[in-house]
C-alpha cells in the first residue's frame, strides 16, 4: 500500500508541478522510501542484524543524496 501511495505522489508531481526543487525532493524522497521498503521487505532483510540494514538503507539514501544534489546543481545555475 505505501509503495501505490509513493507512485502516485510521484505521478502528482507531474501533473500539478510545484517548483522545481521541490519536486526533486519530494520524488527522490519516495524513491528513497520505496527503496528501503524494497529491500527491507522483498529482499528479506528485515530480520537481518541492524548494522546490516543501515548500511543497505544508508546506500539507497546516498545514491539519492547524490541525485538530488545533481539536479539542485542544475537548477541553482
Amino acid at each position: 500500500m505505501i509503495l501505490l501511495a509513493l507512485t502516485t505522489a510521484g505521478i502528482v508531481v507531474t501533473v500539478v508541478p510545484p517548483p522545481p526543487i521541490a519536486a526533486n525532493s519530494l520524488v527522490i524522497g519516495a524513491a528513497v522510501l520505496k527503496g528501503c521498503t524494497v529491500v527491507l521487505d522483498f529482499l528479506g532483510l528485515r530480520k537481518t542484524p541492524p548494522p546490516w540494514r543501515g548500511l543497505v538503507c544508508g546506500w539507497v539514501v546516498l545514491i539519492a543524496a547524490i541525485a538530488w544534489g545533481g539536479a539542485a546543481a542544475m537548477l541553482l545555475r
